[in-house]
């Protein structure tokens, strides 16, 4: 009891703690980028990575911009490579995909970027997890209207796709707005011993639920018992998790009785079936995946990646036709199960035949793609490491931890790591939680340093 009583203290004292000029800048700069990443205007969110680098340039020094330059350019310089390679062999290249796809992975650039010198109090994360707050309820409020005005859950998307109500067409938007919902939920969890946390909580949660982005679900559902097991030996932490993942699944029986039926003919579809577009896209990745493609890929924008799909105008978004084109491994391998999941996918990511874990393989090749999964692992162990300073570090790493698992878990579904406006948010999340949790750590290192002091000096 006395824990609690110490976690409700330490979130009085940040609501009353001032922030320093630069922190309100920032801060403000922050709520600014949310708004943008949600507006409903096509596009607009495109350029929040853009704002998010000019914001750390001028105000918040998080992002190391030198060396954000050098990825662009490294995989700019990889992927140009592998293609001449191509040319020279005969096959035709997407150069409008390579530009598309540097500007689609640049949240996951700028990840790959940041400053570890970067630190924010308590106040400012605090300040922002209300922002989060003001954002939830006006997000459910609208997906509330959207549900009463269409009947339809596929058609709740709250702001991001706030005209798709009165269009009847189902988007993206509706991945992108629960991914958001689900990463702000955990980040709020971080002050879940406040009640207004508690409430803001249920209610994105509820609306998660009936808006039914079924694999998303799922994967929260798996996340939570694993990130309880990072506390340590905090059983009650563990039988709680359970327990949400027990009325969650409830839920989920309420609103779709046959869901585990429906699980299980996806499976089927997918995985089984002859025709499936996603088994047809990997099997041609497997043809491909030979001499220098299998080291270097094939390109970025050449193949899986939402770069080329967009590129290819067999999407819904159309391009100024200097934007179109498609690569010979497009044509070869992937033009068929597009045209498949167009005809009979019944608009579920399930069947999507383009996903991150197939596009990064390909695309860049298994020596990049296992630096990448190397720098994946290495940053969560380093976030638990962090996390077992102190209990409400471990609350922030949780936030850390969960973004990673559940963007590399959805990266098995749909091209997720270009989704940029499903992203964004919780990118600009994960910046504030690790500066956060390394600010956390040092602190109780200092602490302890500082009740050592007296002993090493008598010795």
């Amino acid at each position: 009891m006395a824990a609690i009583g110490d976690l409700a203290l330490e979130a009085t004292s940040a609501e009353a703690a001032p922030l320093s000029r630069e922190e309100r800048k920032l801060l403000g700069a922050f709520t600014a980028l949310i708004i943008i990443v949600a507006f409903p205007g096509k596009f607009l969110f495109y350029i929040s990575p853009a704002v998010l680098i000019f914001i750390s340039v001028f105000v918040g020094g998080f992002i190391r911009f030198w060396r954000l330059v050098g990825i662009i350019f490294g995989v700019v310089a990889l992927s140009l490579g592998t293609i001449t390679f191509d040319l020279l062999d005969g096959n035709h290249a997407n150069m409008p995909g390579l530009v598309i796809g540097v500007i689609g992975y640049m949240p996951i650039f700028i990840l790959w970027s940041l400053s570890k010198n970067f630190r924010v109090s308590e106040g400012f994360a605090w300040r922002l997890a209300n922002a989060c707050l003001v954002f939830i309820l006006l997000q459910c409020a609208v997906g509330a209207a959207q549900w009463v005005i269409a009947q339809n859950a596929d058609l709740i998307n709250g702001t991001f796709g706030l005209f798709d109500t009165f269009t009847k067409e189902g988007t993206i938007s509706q991945v992108n707005f629960c991914f958001t919902l689900f990463c702000m939920i955990i980040y709020c969890a971080i002050w879940i011993h406040m009640r207004r946390m508690k409430l803001v909580c249920a209610v994105a949660l509820a609306t998660a639920l009936v808006a039914s982005a079924a694999h998303q679900t799922l994967f929260f559902m798996t996340l939570i018992p694993a990130l309880a097991i990072t506390g340590g030996r905090r059983f009650r932490g563990l039988l709680g998790s359970i327990g949400i993942v027990g009325l969650l699944f409830a839920g989920i029986l309420f609103l779709d009785p046959q869901i585990v039926e429906h699980i299980d003919g996806w499976a089927d579809k997918v995985l089984m079936a002859s025709t499936s577009p996603k088994r047809l896209a990997v099997t041609g990745a497997v043809e491909l995946m030979g001499g220098k493609n299998l080291l270097l890929g094939v390109g970025l924008g050449q193949f899986s990646s939402r770069a080329a799909i967009m590129s290819s105008s067999s999407g819904r978004v159309e391009l100024p036709e200097m934007l179109v084109d498609t690569s010979t491994y497009y044509e070869r391998y992937m033009k068929l199960p597009v045209f498949l999941f167009q005809q009979n996918g019944e608009s579920s990511a399930m069947a999507m035949p383009y996903f991150s874990a197939l596009s990064v393989i390909t695309e860049f090749g298994v020596v990049f793609a296992a630096l990448f999964l190397f720098k994946i692992v290495q940053t969560v162990i380093e976030n638990i490491r962090l996390g077992a300073a102190s209990r409400e570090a471990w609350r922030v790493s949780c936030y850390c931890n969960f973004f990673i698992g559940f963007l590399v878990l959805c990266s098995f579904i749909q091209n997720y790591l270009e989704l940029t406006q499903a992203i964004m948010i919780p990118v600009l999340l994960y910046i504030v939680s690790k500066a956060r949790l390394r600010a956390l750590a040092e602190g109780v290192a200092a602490s302890a340093s500082d009740v050592a002091a007296p002993f090493n000096a008598s010795r």
